[in-house]
C-alpha cells in the first residue's frame, strides 16, 4: 500500500488502511497500540508500511511477518 495522505486521504482512511495491515500481520488494531505515533506518521506522509515498520519497536513485530 503505497498510498499516503498527499494521495487526497483522510487520516481516518489512512488509519484504517493501517488497521488492515496490522490484522493481517499480527491481528490487532492501532486501537490495541495507543502508543505508537500514527497521526505523526501521517504527517510526515508515510504509507501505512512504512508507519508499521517505523513503530515496530514499540508494537515488536517478528521482521518475518512484516515481510522484510
Amino acid at each position: 500500500m503505497d498510498i499516503t495522505k498527499s494521495d487526497g486521504l483522510t487520516f481516518e482512511q489512512w488509519m484504517g488502511m493501517v488497521d488492515s495491515m496490522l490484522i493481517g500481520i499480527c491481528g490487532l488494531t492501532s486501537n490495541d497500540l495507543p502508543d505508537a505515533s500514527w497521526h505523526d506518521e501521517y504527517s510526515a506522509d508515510s504509507t501505512p508500511r512504512e508507519a508499521i515498520e517505523n513503530n515496530n519497536d514499540y508494537l515488536e513485530i517478528p521482521s518475518e511477518l512484516l515481510g522484510e
